[in-house]
């Protein structure tokens, strides 16, 4: 539920908020990387977030495929990229939407995403997160067979 005050802020001409997505890496081995592209940290439910200048590009509005929503993290300390390549597992991406000037009220929030079609460089990493793998989901979700629908096997 966004707040009386992004509704404000976005049908407003002009206006001084500022929208932020507070970002959090995960993954097996080591401790989550909460990040904002933001000159200063920001502290939100607890968790404070370093400045990071990173870019998240919203999916395409359209019926095709999947919703791929585009992650470039870049200037990445060497320590971090460093803990980023030894992840054998996948990596997760956590998105939260704040304004600057009431971080604790979250406005919106994206489900986790898996950072998935990766590439690196130096100082660089990018790449797609994706929601799930709902495409690939059996539906219905479950099989008739006998222990699980036994009136439909009834001779």
């Amino acid at each position: 539920m966004t707040s009386s005050r992004l509704k404000q802020a976005a049908f407003a001409p002009f206006t001084s908020e500022v929208l932020l997505p507070l970002v959090t890496i995960s993954g097996s081995g080591f401790d989550p990387i909460p990040i904002v592209p933001n000159n200063e940290e920001v502290t939100s439910g607890g968790v404070t977030y370093s400045p990071f200048p990173l870019t998240l590009q919203l999916p395409d509005d359209d019926s095709t495929g999947v919703p791929v929503m585009k992650f470039t993290v870049t200037s990445i300390a060497p320590d971090v990229m460093q803990r980023l390549r030894l992840v054998s597992d996948a990596l997760f991406v956590d998105v939260i939407m704040v304004l600057f000037s009431d971080p604790e009220t979250v406005e919106l929030q994206f489900p986790t995403m898996r950072l998935r079609n990766v590439s690196y460089d130096a100082m660089t990493i990018s790449g797609d997160l994706v929601i799930g793998d709902f495409l690939t989901e059996a539906v219905p979700a479950h099989s008739f067979t006998p222990g699980f629908a036994p009136a439909v096997f009834r001779g």
